[in-house]
């Protein structure tokens, strides 16, 4: 993605594309917008595009010294009294528990976006939803009731995955309008929680603090970190400020963004980036609850489903 000049209209454009396409925001529903940063553009866009339409909102300020997809205890009133969470944060609300209960018992609708910025958000509202549902869908296909997930990579990843107790997801694609239901911005995924990962992991991107060529790995037992080597320690290391759940397996996701090519440091972005596989540790809402949620990327992966090969070097097969 090449970075450009974010005009303030474009910002507010795509903010009012937000809520009237994908969010669908109806007059009189309870809106609470979520951020931890002092000054952001995309925030103050969202913010003053809720004014333009009339909806009342709460503006709910978290503090940056959180990890991502902690647990938020204080906010859980609002949380549980609102119709829609629009949360342009640094450090994610995505897989908090209070977030999980908000949606699953509450009916709440999300737009999480850590990490967001200005260059993100609008190139993420060019995109078609269409083309993403349809990519979406046809890897729910082939991932829903499976049993056994083996993933290869040319950096030499081999992995297996036994996901019998997954629940896949296959809403990911820009539609924000049911209820309960949790998108990212930009969106673009199919992902399973928590599967149990075995064997050896090079990870290929991390934000930008692991690359390809750092030839980071990890090597896993029974859905747990148990060896890393010394390129691996700057995940591992922040893995483990959570304590032991920090190292266990909780997110298998494929990208399914047709529109993003290249990964650019953004987990947020790269994770969605068309023929990627993501992995994740630590916790999801009440299904694995852990302080940190952190996802590594898998360039250009061979995936086997119950020993049927789905997609090869990146590419689904149809």
């Amino acid at each position: 993605m090449v970075k450009n000049e974010i005009t303030r209209e474009e910002l507010e454009k795509a903010a009012t594309k937000l809520l009237k396409k994908n969010i669908k925001l109806k007059r009189g529903e309870k809106v609470v917008l979520v951020t931890d940063e002092k000054e952001d553009p995309v925030f103050d866009a969202i913010k003053k595009s809720l004014i333009k339409a009339g909806n009342k909102f709460l503006i709910l300020r978290l503090t940056d010294k959180r990890e991502n997809s902690s647990p938020i205890p204080k906010i859980k009133k609002v949380f549980y009294d609102c119709d829609v969470i629009i949360a342009p944060t640094v450090k994610s609300i995505t897989h908090s528990p209070e977030t999980y209960t908000a949606r699953h018992k509450y009916g709440a609708r999300v737009a999480s976006m850590p990490g967001i910025t200005p260059e993100m958000f609008v190139e993420a509202m060019k995109v078609d939803v269409g083309k993403v549902k349809k990519l979406v869908k046809q890897v729910y296909k082939k991932l829903n009731g499976s049993k056994i997930i083996s993933i290869t990579t040319p950096s030499g990843t081999h992995i297996k995955l036994d996901v019998r107790k997954v629940t896949w997801h296959s809403d990911d694609f820009g539609d924000i309008s049911r209820k309960g239901v949790l998108n990212n911005v930009p969106f673009g995924e199919v992902d399973g929680y928590p599967p149990i990962a075995t064997g050896l992991m090079f990870i290929d991107y991390w934000q930008t603090k692991i690359m390809p060529e750092d030839r980071a790995w990890v090597y896993m037992q029974r859905g747990k970190i148990v060896k890393w080597n010394k390129s691996a320690e700057v995940l591992v290391k922040e893995l483990k400020t959570a304590g032991e759940c920090g190292l266990k397996t909780v997110e298998l996701g494929i990208g399914t963004n047709y529109a993003f090519k290249k990964p650019i440091g953004s987990v947020l972005y790269d994770e969605k980036i068309y023929g990627t596989a993501h992995i994740a540790f630590g916790g999801h809402g009440t299904l694995q609850v852990c302080p940190i949620h952190i996802d590594v990327i898998l360039m250009h992966p061979t995936i086997w489903v119950d020993g049927k090969k789905i997609m090869e070097n990146g590419k689904l097969i149809k």
